[in-house]
């Protein structure tokens, strides 16, 4: 199953968009598996991190998501629309892990680098 990383609410109103499911929708036509939209959730906010250090990404987005349990048991691709650090993806495998996944695989569609 294809697991968009979430954003927070209030993101997704400013972007009017929400890239990772857009991205998770394609890739799941052709890899014919299912979005599973809710299976992770953001429940806290956090403004863009691009400019923080990895160690303060990781300080803010300590608990910012929450897994169901709809993820017990199985395999999960976490689908990224961007990999800045990696921190974003790392949270949301230990959220999946808490609830019991049995592999995380991810995949990104930009790496962000600092000029």
């Amino acid at each position: 199953m294809l697991v968009p990383v979430p954003v927070h609410p209030r993101e997704r109103r400013r972007l009017g968009l929400h890239p990772a499911v857009e991205i998770a929708r394609v890739a799941a036509r052709h890899l014919k598996l299912p979005v599973l939209r809710r299976a992770l959730r953001r429940v806290r906010y956090e403004p863009a991190g691009v400019l923080r250090s990895p160690a303060g990404r990781r300080r803010a987005l300590r608990g910012a998501f929450r897994a169901t349990e709809r993820v017990r048991g199985r395999s999960v691709l976490l689908v990224d629309g961007a990999l800045i650090a990696g921190v974003t993806l790392g949270a949301c495998v230990r959220a999946l892990g808490r609830k019991g996944v049995a592999q995380v695989h991810a995949v990104t569609a930009t790496r962000w680098f600092r000029p």
